[in-house]
């Protein structure tokens, strides 16, 4: 691995791994505000809703975060990590071992007339709480890159910087994140005089983690089911949530209560 890549990695977990760092609120010089008493206020309370919401978290994702951490620190201090590709591979194995039921998760969406298609991938984990419910964690190890833009305005650099390069949290959380930055990103591409690029828009970003995934199953699934066999409970609460967890893009209710608009 190049070195360009290793300190790639170190620096996408540098958030995590120093817990001192502390973050500043936002500039908004006055010179390139509009005459409006309010702008102050609007700017300032989309970053703290942002910030709240990043720095939130339940007990299943702090648990999650806490093992993601330890594994891909360990990886990093003992020959310095893969690519990111690998780094995820690696990753699904190791929580595997730590009995979560985890998966590489690779969706794709075809083009339509509001969005152009495309693919991503990133993990995710099917959280068995001790009360028998399943909830879904999703792990993003190169989260932020996702929402940079070229030429930001500094109200959208100051709500991009509170992004965390790695990611974890449920469908909820990552949902308001996508509601606020798009609405920002569309408010930045605006004053530059430009037309938001259909890559940048909520139903694409929305079509990266909510399009129907394609998962990799295991040799010991496949044989088990070709047996009639479930291998364990963790299988069937998967399975239960890719019927019907993961929504298509313009259909999810929850998106839509957000006012989070395709195209």
């Amino acid at each position: 691995m190049s070195s360009f890549e290793e300190e790639s990695l170190y620096e996408m977990f540098d958030d995590f791994l120093d817990p001192e760092s502390e973050r500043k609120p936002p500039l908004l010089p006055i010179a390139s505000s509009p005459k409006n008493p309010f702008y102050f206020d609007h700017n300032h309370a989309k970053y703290y809703i942002l910030q709240e919401i990043v720095e939130s978290g339940t007990s299943a994702e702090i648990e999650v975060l806490g093992s993601v951490i330890k594994h891909v620190r360990k990886k990093l201090l003992v020959d310095g990590g893969e690519d990111c590709s690998g780094l995820k591979k690696w990753l699904v194995k190791s929580l595997k071992k730590d009995g979560y039921s985890a998966s590489l998760r690779h969706t794709y969406w075809p083009t339509s007339l509001t969005c152009p298609g495309g693919e991503y991938e990133y993990i995710d984990i099917i959280y068995e709480s001790k009360r028998g419910g399943s909830k879904r964690v999703i792990i993003d190890l190169d989260f932020k890159s996702q929402f940079e833009l070229a030429r930001p305005t500094s109200e959208y650099k100051d709500l991009c910087d509170l992004l965390p390069s790695l990611f974890v949290g449920d469908d909820e959380k990552l949902k308001n994140i996508i509601s606020i930055l798009c609405g920002e990103a569309k408010n930045s591409f605006r004053q530059r005089g430009l037309h938001v690029p259909p890559w940048r828009t909520p139903c694409y970003m929305h079509s990266k983690w909510f399009s129907l995934p394609q998962r990799t199953t295991s040799r010991r699934e496949v044989f088990a089911t070709r047996i009639g066999i479930d291998v364990s409970s963790k299988v069937v609460a998967r399975r239960k949530y890719d019927s019907l967890g993961a929504d298509q893009c313009g259909l999810s209710s929850q998106f839509s209560a957000m006012s989070t608009r395709c195209g």
